[in-house]
């Protein structure tokens, strides 16, 4: 037996959520029927899970796990879309960052927070527990705003429009539902 080492919900599902675990696995639970809909096999413990709780262009799960990558999964297609390489010990930490769908932070092992934008190759801004660095923040900044190069203004759920409303079942219904254009999690009636 092993354990569930963390969990996340699905933000345009509430009906669904995914677990890691020290089985080596990435898990997503239908808790309608109770049932594993999903799973991602990795090759080492899963230590981490993390959902963006307000992107409408993917519906990527960040994986850290006992290996220095991180892994993206698309619960849509059943597939890891991106690993992101740069750490050098496990990865203890995701989360992505409220101000972009678009950028992910992580935690390694090694002492190293990385920010990451998940459209270009390689962390755009490490902090460095062991050997402190003053970062700039023209990285961040050009992250947050890309591409409309506005300032970033706070992401709240969205008002609820007549197609957002006719997509999620009424037992299901909450005022942070909201659907993602890329697959077809959080769509369908009930």
């Amino acid at each position: 037996l092993f354990s569930v080492s963390c969990a996340a919900w699905f933000p345009v599902d509430t009906g669904m959520f995914f677990t890691g675990s020290f089985d080596q696995t990435l898990a997503g639970w239908d808790t309608n029927t109770q049932q594993r809909v999903i799973r991602f096999e990795f090759s080492s413990k899963v230590y981490s899970v993390a959902m963006a709780p307000h992107a409408t262009s993917h519906c990527l799960v960040a994986c850290g796990t006992g290996e220095p990558q991180v892994k993206l999964c698309d619960p849509a297609t059943g597939n890891v879309t991106h690993t992101l390489a740069g750490h050098r010990e496990a990865v203890w930490a995701t989360h992505w960052l409220r101000g972009s769908e678009w950028v992910l932070a992580t935690g390694g092992g090694e002492g190293d927070v990385r920010l990451w934008d998940i459209r270009r190759a390689g962390a755009f801004m490490v902090l460095d527990a062991s050997n402190a660095r003053s970062a700039e923040l023209d990285p961040l900044e050009h992250a947050l705003t890309f591409p409309a190069q506005s300032p970033v203004e706070p992401a709240g759920p969205a008002p609820p429009t007549r197609r957002m409303a006719d997509a999620v079942p009424d037992h299901l219904w909450s005022d942070e539902a909201v659907r993602c254009r890329s697959s077809g999690y959080g769509g369908g009636g009930g």
